[in-house]
């Protein structure tokens, strides 16, 4: 099972805020992240899609070039280009609440962040398999 200790996420969290400083150009302590500059920063295009109310999907992260079909929330298939660095988010969380629209929107930019870290934990799992 792959995991990141606690350190790992510490200082993956403290590399963050530290280059999100670097990039808004700013020296103090933070108290608001704004996640589509966040998003901007590590080079990922946040799209909005209104997919309503009522559906099942907040938000996904496409990985690799593609196109997808979804309907919207006026029941018409609209189909999406996607880049592998998208993050598409149901419109309807812009008119709801605003901490559920920013945890998504950290939350798929968390995808895009951490593989790097899996493969580091690969790694780690590979090495101590071949040390047994």
């Amino acid at each position: 099972m792959l995991y990141l200790r606690s350190g790992e996420i510490s200082s993956l969290a403290t590399q963050t805020i530290q280059k999100y400083k670097e990039y808004i150009g700013v020296d103090w302590e933070l108290f608001k992240v704004n996640p589509i500059t966040l998003a901007e920063m590590w080079g990922l295009d946040v799209k909005f899609v209104d997919l309503g109310e009522d559906s099942d999907i907040m938000g996904f992260t496409a990985f690799n070039d593609m196109d997808i079909t979804l309907t919207d929330a006026n029941q018409s298939d609209i189909t999406l280009e996607l880049s592998g660095r998208t993050i598409v988010i149901n419109e309807a969380l812009t008119r709801g609440c605003a901490g559920r629209l920013n945890f998504t929107i950290a939350h798929e930019i968390a995808h895009h962040i951490t593989p790097n870290i899996q493969r580091k934990a690969n790694r780690r799992l590979l090495q101590l398999h071949q040390w047994q």
